[in-house]
């Protein structure tokens, strides 16, 4: 060989080390919000998200990284790899869904096979290491040294392709994708008539919108023979209940140890590559919150199918809206400056506590009925909530014992719960729930005025508890609506207004109709118990019942007699409890 030859071969040695430097996967980088998605070892995985949050980057690099067996990078180093990877000896399929055919040629061969994602992801020299990393347009010193910067290699190079089958090879849209490791993946547009039938599938990723939701339970039939991995990336869509329903699920079991499925929210404006002001100018353009909900956080507000009109803006009482009033003049006022003060609001205030007992989960809401005078200034009575709580499997002692140090010392007027629940009986005490639970108050000295340590039953109309949550939402008095949340303590409150959607039946021809119902009511536990306790106040609040004044004689009414030598008998008695049906409602 001569010395040319073999500079030359060295040359092409070093060219080809130097591209694959600057492959997709090797300089991405996840930034704390995508860090998650690559962690996460669920078979079922949901990465949404607003408008350029950096999802599909996310997501592409997680299916490159599952088809490829090539790990992604942490800030530790290498992510371990979660699933087996294909072999020639035990090849694997891969199907990719996208909207329709055009979407499968522009976006998802622009996100896996296109250098730098025709433009997206760009490469640059690091000035201490000499090698090659991540382009950051929003670090000043990047964005200087922009000419130095190439595009980055595909997220799928193709040096680890051996055949392309082609629907239209000059639209990009592909039909399969063959690997020199054995790996097949097949890309079928949402749009057919039809779900895509064939063998065992390994992996299935969604990117973005489908057209018809309901092929989607197919889909995942596929996966079932193989335990395979499942995985959308998404805007959600108001209309699309499939998406809806899986985070409905992920948030059901996200505090389980191994959950099999896990939801992660990517947000726009916490991406780490766009710069400040780009990030300020997308803001100001979104304008209202709904838009900013839906473009930035990938959240929809108000629309057709949600169950409730509920809107951050106008429903929050936030503790630092006070901090500048200069003189307490109105109800919002009083309401914003004694918030801000004390972080509460006054414990003379009349209070309701409402529970709505689950097999999974008991949702807990207290609520605060404002007095129609304070501080010289003329108030509406309306009904504020203070404070959520979420308990799981506890019995009777720490459930009670778990709601009294929430209450921390506040006087309630009544205790609200859902008795077509709490009346049933576990089959290992011989006692009802609402029993258990009422011993367990009375055992850890939880009680009210009306009530005491028993409870009242909530209304067992759900059609009329949600035409009075929607007439306290929507009802303006004063500038403020009669049904208002603090701030402080209701961020799973704020999940499940946004998650609780209208059921839609379709007809056979496809046609939607939208029902005055709930999709999934059993995963909103806190929606239940802020209907139950709007199903009590309302109807008071009409009949000018629902504030009471309180003096030194208004102390909780006494148990009778026998109630405490009944009390006393049951604490001898297993104390374990389900906030459920229990197994005799089976």
């Amino acid at each position: 060989m001569t010395l040319a030859a073999r500079d030359k071969i060295e040359q092409e040695i070093d060219e080809a080390i130097d591209k694959a430097s600057r492959e997709s996967l090797v300089v991405y980088r996840p930034s704390v919000w995508q860090l998650p998605v690559h962690e996460c070892r669920s078979h079922e995985l949901i990465v949404f998200g607003g408008k350029q949050a950096g999802k599909s980057v996310c997501a592409a690099n997680e299916f490159a990284s599952r088809v490829l067996g090539v790990p992604i990078i942490g800030p530790d180093g290498p992510i371990p790899l979660k699933f087996p990877v294909s072999t020639k000896n035990d090849p694997r399929t891969y199907w990719i869904i996208g909207l329709d055919v055009t979407h499968i040629g522009k976006t998802i061969y622009r996100l896996l096979f296109s250098p730098g994602m025709k433009g997206s992801l760009r490469v640059i020299r690091d000035l201490k290491t000499g090698e090659w990393r991540m382009f950051n347009p929003a670090e000043q010193k990047d964005e200087l040294r922009r000419n130095a910067s190439v595009l980055a290699e595909p997220v799928i190079p193709e040096r680890f392709i051996e055949h392309w089958a082609w629907e239209s090879e000059a639209k990009h849209e592909f039909r399969t994708v063959t690997f020199k490791n054995g790996a097949t993946i097949y890309a079928f547009p949402s749009s057919g008539r039809s779900p895509g039938m064939g063998d065992a599938v390994d992996g299935i990723w969604i990117n973005e919108d489908i057209m018809n939701p309901d092929f989607l339970a197919e889909w995942q039939d596929r996966l079932y023979t193989r335990d395979g991995w499942f995985m959308w990336d998404a805007a959600p869509q108001a209309k699309n209940n499939a998406i809806a329903e899986m985070l409905d699920r992920a948030e059901a079991c996200k505090d389980e140890p191994e959950p099999q499925i896990c939801a992660f929210q990517i947000i726009a404006s916490k991406n780490p590559y766009v710069a400040k002001k780009a990030k300020e100018h997308a803001l100001a353009r979104m304008g209202s919150e709904d838009e900013i909900a839906l473009r930035d956080r990938g959240e929809v507000h108000r629309t057709p199918y949600q169950m409730y009109d509920f809107n951050h803006r106008i429903h929050i009482i936030d503790r630092d809206d006070g901090q500048n009033i200069p003189e307490v003049r109105t109800e919002s006022d009083v309401i914003y400056s004694l918030y801000h003060q004390h972080g509460e609001l006054p414990r003379d205030w009349t209070r309701y506590l409402s529970i709505d007992p689950s097999h999974t989960r008991t949702g807990i809401m207290s609520g605060v009925i404002t007095p129609s005078e304070w501080l010289g200034v003329q108030m509406q009575h309306r009904l504020i909530v203070e404070w959520e709580l979420v308990l799981k499997r506890k019995d009777a002692t720490e459930f009670a014992k778990a709601i009294f140090e929430k209450a921390d010392g506040r006087r309630y007027e009544e205790f609200i719960i859902d008795f077509m629940g709490a009346r049933k009986t576990n089959i290992f005490e011989g006692r009802t729930i609402a029993q258990a639970a009422s011993e367990g108050f009375a055992r850890v000295g939880l009680r009210s005025r009306l009530t005491g340590s028993d409870f009242i039953a909530g209304c067992s109309k759900p059609p009329l508890r949600q035409r009075y949550v929607r007439q306290m939402l929507n009802t303006i008095v004063g500038g403020l609506p009669l049904l208002m949340f603090l701030d402080r303590d209701i961020n799973e409150t704020c999940n499940e207004f946004r998650s609780y959607r209208k059921k839609v039946t379709k007809t056979m021809g496809g046609m939607e109709t939208i029902l005055d119902e709930p999709a999934n009511p059993r995963v909103h536990d806190l929606m239940a118990a802020l209907e139950y306790l709007v199903g009590r106040v309302w109807p008071l609040l009409e009949a000018g019942e629902a504030y009471h004044v309180y003096d030194e004689s208004d102390q909780p009414r006494k148990l009778p007699p026998w109630l405490t030598a009944h009390l006393a008998e049951q604490r001898e008695r297993p104390k374990q409890i389900h906030l459920g049906p229990g197994l005799s409602a089976a």
